[in-house]
């Protein structure tokens, strides 16, 4: 009987969501192994931990809470993103007696047993992870990110960045200077992808590629316009196939399922939430935050910012699309010129737009 390690992080916020995320792993785990789950954590109340434990499988796992005893004011973070996200660069100290360690984040289902990552011979490389297929997409779509990526992060070939949602760490390899200067540069100052970057930036090129079908990235709305159509061939080709029977689901973006059950594969998140000790609770959170947000509001604006960016970048790709309009309607008559018409004048008042948002970027760029 082996006994697969697996650690999650947590605030006290997130443990219903992390609890959904337990429930899905205790439906694909093996019989045959003791499974040692361990909760890094900064606060989780009592009265969470005895309701996550019910999550818990207990003849099957062995799930404890580890306190990370370490300050973590000078930690930089954004958007949806906590602090408790950097918790797992301290992995291979606080658990150096384990050969290999696996790291999920909470935004997760399991739809196959983790304990086959065991297997994976990983030869000297430190660490385990799949490839980002949203990044590729973005550091194509918008070039400030493939800069920030080459520039600033000092990564030679950016469609090697790796996603941080799914680690496994060879602690035969890592070592304690390792964990200092990954906290060390982790603390130094603000980053874009937050550990993420920091993982990337570190271990670059000595990472061992993990199939796609462990960290299938879900599409979520933000990266629909962005990310998708513009991830190169390679990424493209791989994110599609592993989205037709993925080992892991990963909701990285900011529509997270339990507040936007209409996003890709939020169904089958919502499937295991319904077994939690949570349910309810998790119902009542869906409620406040569709009531207090303006919910279409807010999404057309990300949705149409991200367009205009992606036009500020493609300027030739909406002219030649004007042109085209234009030529069409030309050699058309009645209802089909009456349509090229209508197409032509949404794309010269697009392009127009993007030229006024792109003078606003440079204004507030340059306060």
């Amino acid at each position: 009987m082996s006994s697969p390690f697996i650690v999650f992080s947590s605030s006290d916020f997130y443990v219903p969501y992390l609890s959904v995320c337990l429930t899905s792993l205790m439906a694909k785990i093996s019989k045959n192994n003791k499974y040692e789950i361990r909760v890094l954590e900064n606060g989780i109340a009592d009265s969470h931990k005895v309701r996550l434990s019910q999550s818990i499988d207990n003849d099957a796992c062995n799930l404890e809470f580890v306190s990370l005893n370490r300050p973590c004011d000078k930690f930089q973070c954004h958007h949806h993103v906590s602090k408790e996200t950097f918790f797992k660069i301290y992995i291979p100290e606080l658990f150096k007696n384990e050969e290999k360690v696996l790291f999920c984040d909470g935004d997760i289902i399991f739809e196959d047993d983790p304990a086959k990552l065991f297997d994976i011979d990983m030869g000297n490389k430190p660490l385990a992870a799949g490839l980002c297929h949203h990044w590729n997409g973005l550091i194509h779509f918008h070039k400030p990110f493939y800069d920030y990526t080459v520039r600033d992060l000092g990564i030679e070939n950016p469609n090697l960045y790796i996603q941080g949602g799914i680690l496994l760490f060879n602690n035969r390899v890592i070592q304690r200077a390792d964990v200092d200067s990954l906290s060390d540069l982790a603390q130094s100052r603000r980053f874009h992808n937050h550990d993420q970057d920091v993982l990337n930036m570190y271990f670059k090129n000595k990472v061992h590629i993990l199939s796609s079908v462990w960290n299938y990235e879900t599409i979520q709305a933000g990266f629909q316009r962005t990310s998708v159509p513009c991830m190169d061939m390679k990424h493209k080709s791989e994110w599609e196939e592993a989205s037709k029977k993925p080992k892991i689901i990963h909701y990285s973006g900011r529509e997270k399922p339990w507040f936007y059950p209409e996003e890709d594969k939020a169904h089958i998140w919502w499937e295991y939430a319904r077994h939690t000790p949570f349910y309810e609770e998790i119902i009542a959170r869906l409620i406040d935050f569709r009531l207090s947000t303006k919910l279409p509001h807010v999404v057309k604006r990300d949705v149409q910012q991200m367009r205009l960016l992606y036009v500020i970048e493609h300027p030739m790709i909406l002219r030649f699309r004007k042109w085209r309009y234009a030529v069409r309607k030309s050699f058309s008559s009645g209802e089909k010129r009456k349509k090229y018409q209508q197409k032509y004048d949404a794309t010269k008042n697009l392009l127009n737009e993007a030229r006024r948002f792109k003078r606003a970027l440079s204004r507030v760029s340059s306060t």
